[in-house]
């Protein structure tokens, strides 16, 4: 009876150890439950809360975004351009173009620069940052944003740019004027003096304002020292050089009537007091002008092609060949000289240069190291050209001859100093008709 009742308690007390053993092990299996549902439950709300931030920017600007310093985080497409816009549209009303001369100022407002902006271009690549990005690298760019800063590009016109120009040099520019220089009745030469001109530096102006047209600035672009001198092309000791006759020639028009005397005088008044600088051109046809009536110019014979015509202005061929021989004798060679289909009687046949208006010129540049002065003279019918220099040139002294041989003319420049001939150069080859 004793040895029943200590294995009953035996097994009582294996029992109960098995009993609590099995219910420690419900208790950690249920514990387990919980924390893996509990950790499924905050994974999950995690995970929710990340696709509900990636999908807030689907059509939003990602975080720390900016373009010019404006921040477009958080903004639509359409929002960033209005931003911009609004904010460039109130910069460019505050800011003027100031161009200060020595006694004004003159302003353009930027406003009025029609200036265009790419807006919509860096808005949609500033929108497109990151979009490709993978899912949670999108997250990291929205929570943890690295400031990215987008250029804009800009235009303006320079049309009202060279219109602002152009009315402060109406208002400020001083043409220069040159020395001039007449022959007084004695003989004397007389010289008035040079004035010097001003003029907008209008290159300096837009090198400046292209310089510092930069949006990202917000104060006035100020320009001064816009004026530069101008010095006159003839002064008055340029013109003091001119102290020696060179060369002159003569031809006579005594059997002309009186339209073509009237040609002949108003051409040569036309070329009379002419200057020529070194390098210069003297073209007959832009000096003289076109023969018009409107210009007091007579019907007289001409020459066209192998025909003799009336037409205005004729007669003017004399003083173009006159000029032309007392040019040459003074070392200027021709750069544009033509000869007459037919031979004139007034000059040397091969000494000729016809000309025609629109079609056939005269032209020649000083070639000298001094300055020229033209000086046509008509009396007694008689039409002379002088050339004046510089004494220097008279070391030396220059004249045409020709040869001819049947109908072919060949003109030579003789050079000669001391009385001997020292040069002899070919400067015509001309065939003439019957």
């Amino acid at each position: 009876m004793l040895l029943e009742t200590k294995n009953q308690a035996y097994s009582r007390r294996k029992s109960k150890a098995r009993k609590r053993k099995m219910q420690r092990r419900r208790i950690a299996i249920l514990s387990l439950t919980f924390l893996f549902i509990g950790a499924v439950l905050i994974g999950g709300g995690k995970a929710f809360s990340i696709y509900n931030t990636v999908k807030k920017y689907e059509n939003l600007i990602y975080p720390g975004i900016f373009i010019e310093g404006v921040n477009v985080g958080g903004k639509t497409k359409e929002q960033a351009i209005d931003l911009l816009s609004q904010k460039y549209k109130n910069q460019n009303k505050a800011r003027d173009i100031v161009i200060k001369t020595s006694n004004n100022e003159y302003k353009l407002n930027f406003s009025k620069l029609n200036i265009e902006y790419n807006f919509s271009d860096v808005v949609n690549s500033a929108y497109l940052l990151h979009k490709n990005d993978k899912f949670l690298k999108k997250y990291d760019n929205i929570k943890n944003p690295k400031n990215e800063d987008m250029n804009l590009k800009y235009k303006y016109s320079t049309s009202k740019i060279d219109e602002f120009i152009k009315n402060i040099e109406e208002k400020n520019n001083i043409q220069a004027s040159n020395a001039e220089i007449t022959k007084s009745p004695s003989g004397n030469f007389i010289i008035k003096g040079e004035t010097c001109g001003q003029v907008v530096d209008k290159e300096k102006i837009k090198k400046e304002i292209d310089k510092n047209m930069d949006i990202r600035k917000k104060d006035n672009i100020v320009i001064s020292s816009v004026m530069k001198e101008v010095k006159p092309h003839i002064n008055s000791q340029d013109l003091k050089k001119i102290d020696t006759k060179i060369s002159t020639f003569t031809t006579d028009f005594a059997s002309s009537n009186n339209n073509r005397a009237t040609n002949v005088d108003l051409s040569t008044r036309a070329i009379n007091g002419t200057i020529l600088m070194p390098g210069d051109t003297f073209s007959f046809n832009e000096v003289v002008g076109q023969r018009t009536e409107e210009k007091g110019y007579k019907p007289a014979t001409v020459i066209v092609g192998d025909k003799f015509v009336d037409d205005f202005g004729g007669g003017v061929c004399q003083v173009s060949s006159t000029l032309y021989n007392a040019v040459t004798r003074a070392n200027i060679l021709p750069k544009e000289r033509t000869h007459h289909t037919i031979a004139s009687t007034y000059v040397p046949l091969g000494m000729d240069a016809t000309v025609d208006f629109g079609n056939i010129d005269y032209k020649f540049s000083n070639t000298l190291p001094y300055p020229i002065y033209i000086e046509g003279i008509i009396y007694n019918r008689k039409l002379t050209f002088n050339i004046y220099s510089n004494n220097a040139l008279t070391d030396k002294k220059y004249d045409l001859i020709n040869e001819i041989k049947g109908n072919r003319v060949n003109v030579y420049k003789v050079t000669c100093k001391n009385g001997k001939e020292i040069d002899k150069q070919l400067i015509s080859s001309d065939s003439y008709k019957d």
